[in-house]
C-alpha cells in the first residue's frame, strides 16, 4: 500500500477516534452523532489547486487537488455538493461507476469511495504502483491505459476452447507496444491488449490517448502530431487484433474525452474558435462498429448553459457524462474553474456553476452543521445534568394519583398526539406547496444520519417542520392552559394533572410546552423513549414540569359496591408546597 494510501486511511479514522474520546458518555454520542471536524478546502486561490471530475448516471464527483492533499465532494442531479472529505494525497485521476468512485493517487495508490461511507477503501495497485495514463469505467469494470513495462507483470485470462470450460491465466505479453490496456474487476488487474505500436504516451500537444468501451469493443483514441485530427481503432474485448476505425477532424484541438451520455458512447472534442474562445464538438456512436466504424459516428448539436455575465471560457479541461447532460470543466483567462453543462437539442437543466462558489457553499454548510452539532451536544449535556441532579428520582419513583385516575396508556398518548399534530403538518405543507410525505422522508433521513455526512435538509423542509411544530406548541399551550386538555386528549379521554394530583399551574404548562419544542427537533426525537422508560410514562417536558397525563378509570364504591367513574370525583386542588419543592 502506498504512503498516501496509508495516510488516507489514518486520516479517515482520526475523526472517529476523537469522537470515541467521550466514551464516558456513550448515550450522548448515540443521540448527537459524531461531531465532525470541518474539512476546509485547500485554498481560495484558483491557481493554487486543480480540479478532477468523474461522473456517471447518478452521481457527480469533484476532487479539489492542492499542493499536499485533496478534498473530495459529490452531488446528485439537481442537488448540492456534499461536505468535503479531506484526503491525504494528490488525486491524479478518477473513474465513476455505479454511484461510487475510484481515486487514482499520483503515487500509485488506488481507493474506492462511496457516498454513504465516509471511509475510503484501498484497492489493488497496479504493478510498481504505476499511475495510469487514462481510465474508463463501464458496467462495474475499470479499464486503463498503462505503460507496457508495468502491464507485463500482469496475467491475462484465456477462455477455454470448449464451451463452458474453465478460464485459465497466462502471462500478459505486450510485445513492442509502448502502451497496453488493462482491466480491473474489483479484485485484481489483468492484461487485456497491447495498444498499436504507433500510439504515443502523449502527443506533441501534450494530449494523452483515451480508452473507452462500447458494445463489447475496446475503443482507443489518440492524437498524433497535428492538432486537427483524432484517430481511433477498434478491437473486440478478447479479440486478436485492432481494426482501423477512422479519423475525426477537429481544428485547433485542445482535448478530447470519450464518455457515456444517456447510455450512448460519445466523444467530446474541445477546441478553440477563431476568436480564441473555448468550443466543444460532440460525436455520438449511433451506428454499428462491425462494418464501417468511421460512419457509425454522428456529430451532435449541443446546447450549452450560459456562462456568468462577463465570463469567457478559454479552455475546456475535462468532459464527463452526468445523467442526460454532457458536463465540461471550463476555465477562464484567470484560471477560474467552472462546471458548464450541455444537452442534445434542448436547453440543459443544470446551470453553469463556479467551482469556488460551490466549494465555499459546502464550507459554510459544514460550519453551520458543526455549530449545530456542538449546540446539540451542549443541550444534551444540560438535559442530562438536569435529569440526574434536579429530577434524578423521576424515572423510578411512582407518582401517587388521586382515586379514579391512572396513567394514560402509551397508545392513548400516541394517538392523541397524532390527532393534535397531524393537522398542522397538512396545513403547513399546503401553505408552502410541498408534499408532506417527501418533506418528512427528507427530515427523517437527516435525523437518522445528522452529524455524519449529511447536510441540512432543504430550507422549505425546515420551514415546513418549524411551522408545524410552532403552531402545534402554541395550540397545546392555549388548550392546556384553559382546559388541561387538547382535542386529542378529549377524544382519547385523557387529561393533564400535576404530580401533586391537582390541575397544573400555568408555569407547569408553559414549561412542558417549551420543552416540547426541544423534543420535536429531529436530533432529540430519541427522547420520546422516555415515555416508555419512565415509571410514570412521562416525556421530557412532563418530567421537568412535574406533570403527568392520566386517564379516568372506574373504581369500586365501598358503601354500595358499584363502580364509580373517575369524573364523578374532581381532582383535589394542587399541593403548592409540593410544586415548590
Amino acid at each position: 500500500m502506498s504512503r498516501a494510501a496509508e495516510d488516507c486511511c489514518c486520516r479517515r479514522v482520526r475523526p472517529r477516534a476523537r469522537a470515541g474520546f467521550a466514551g464516558a458518555v456513550p448515550l450522548v454520542l448515540v443521540l448527537c452523532g459524531t461531531v465532525r471536524v470541518a474539512a476546509q478546502p485547500v485554498a481560495d486561490d484558483p491557481q493554487a489547486w486543480t480540479v478532477r471530475i468523474a461522473a456517471d448516471e447518478r452521481v457527480l464527483w469533484l476532487a479539489q487537488v492542492g499542493r499536499n492533499d485533496s478534498v473530495l465532494f459529490y452531488r446528485e442531479a439537481g442537488g448540492r455538493f456534499s461536505l468535503g472529505r479531506r484526503l491525504s494525497g494528490l488525486v491524479a485521476d478518477m473513474a465513476a461507476l455505479d454511484g461510487e468512485v475510484l481515486l487514482f493517487f499520483g503515487d500509485g495508490g488506488i481507493y474506492r469511495c462511496r457516498p454513504s461511507d465516509p471511509s475510503a477503501s484501498p484497492q489493488a495497485d497496479l504493478p510498481g504502483q504505476q499511475a495510469p495514463v487514462d481510465v474508463f469505467a463501464d458496467e462495474g469494470r475499470i479499464y486503463a491505459i498503462v505503460p507496457s513495462p508495468a502491464a507485463a507483470h500482469l496475467a491475462r485470462s484465456v477462455p477455454s476452447p470448449d464451451a463452458g470450460g474453465p478460464v485459465t491465466t497466462q502471462p500478459f505479453e505486450p510485445g513492442d507496444a509502448p502502451l497496453s490496456i488493462v482491466g480491473y474487476d474489483g479484485r485484481a488487474w489483468t492484461g487485456l491488449s497491447p495498444c498499436p505500436p504507433n500510439v504515443p504516451a502523449a502527443s506533441r500537444a501534450g494530449l494523452p490517448p483515451r480508452i473507452a468501451v462500447a458494445r463489447s469493443h475496446l475503443l482507443l483514441f489518440w492524437n498524433a502530431d497535428a492538432r486537427d485530427h483524432i484517430h481511433f481503432v477498434v478491437r473486440e474485448i478478447g479479440g486478436q487484433q485492432w481494426r482501423t476505425g477512422g479519423t475525426f477532424g477537429v481544428s485547433n484541438l485542445t482535448g478530447f474525452w470519450p464518455l457515456s451520455l444517456g447510455k450512448v458512447q460519445t466523444l467530446a472534442a474541445a477546441h478553440q474558435d477563431i476568436s480564441g474562445r473555448a468550443a466543444v464538438t460532440a460525436f455520438r456512436l449511433l451506428g454499428s462498429l462491425e462494418d464501417d466504424p468511421a460512419s457509425a459516428w454522428v456529430e451532435a448539436k449541443l446546447q450549452l448553459s450560459q456562462p456568468p455575465a462577463g465570463v469567457h471560457f478559454t479552455d475546456y479541461r475535462q468532459a464527463f457524462g452526468f445523467g442526460q447532460h454532457l458536463g465540461l470543466l471550463a476555465a477562464d483567462a484567470a484560471g477560474e474553474h467552472y462546471l458548464q453543462f450541455a444537452r442534445l437539442g434542448e436547453p440543459p437543466a443544470e446551470p453553469t456553476l463556479r467551482v469556488r462558489d460551490e466549494i465555499a457553499g459546502t464550507r459554510a454548510t459544514e460550519i453551520s452543521q458543526w455549530t449545530f452539532q456542538l449546540g446539540t451536544l451542549l443541550l444534551l449535556l444540560l438535559v442530562f445534568t438536569g435529569l440526574f441532579t434536579i429530577r434524578r428520582n423521576s424515572m423510578v419513583q411512582v407518582v401517587h394519583l388521586p382515586p379514579g385516575f391512572e396513567r394514560a396508556l402509551h397508545l392513548q398518548r400516541l394517538a392523541a398526539w397524532l390527532i393534535d399534530f397531524t393537522p398542522f403538518t397538512y396545513a403547513a405543507a399546503a401553505a408552502l406547496r410541498l408534499s408532506w410525505r417527501e418533506a418528512f422522508a427528507s427530515l427523517t433521513g437527516w435525523a437518522l444520519t445528522a452529524g455524519i455526512e449529511t447536510s441540512f435538509p432543504d430550507p422549505p423542509v425546515l420551514m415546513w417542520w418549524g411551522l408545524s411544530c410552532g403552531g402545534y406548541v402554541l395550540y397545546s399551550l392555549i388548550m392546556e392552559s384553559l382546559t388541561a386538555r387538547t382535542v386529542g386528549k378529549v377524544l382519547l379521554r385523557c387529561q393533564l394533572l400535576s404530580e401533586s394530583g391537582g390541575r397544573p399551574a400555568f408555569w407547569q404548562i408553559l414549561a412542558r410546552n417549551a420543552l416540547r419544542l426541544l423534543e420535536l427537533m429531529p436530533p432529540f426525537w430519541v427522547f420520546a423513549m422516555l415515555v416508555v422508560l419512565s415509571r410514570n410514562r412521562q416525556r421530557l417536558g412532563d418530567i421537568f414540569a412535574r406533570t403527568v397525563v392520566v386517564r379516568r378509570v372506574r373504581r369500586a364504591d365501598r358503601s354500595t359496591g358499584r363502580g364509580v367513574r373517575g369524573e364523578d370525583r374532581k381532582p383535589r386542588p394542587p399541593d403548592r408546597s409540593s410544586d415548590e419543592r
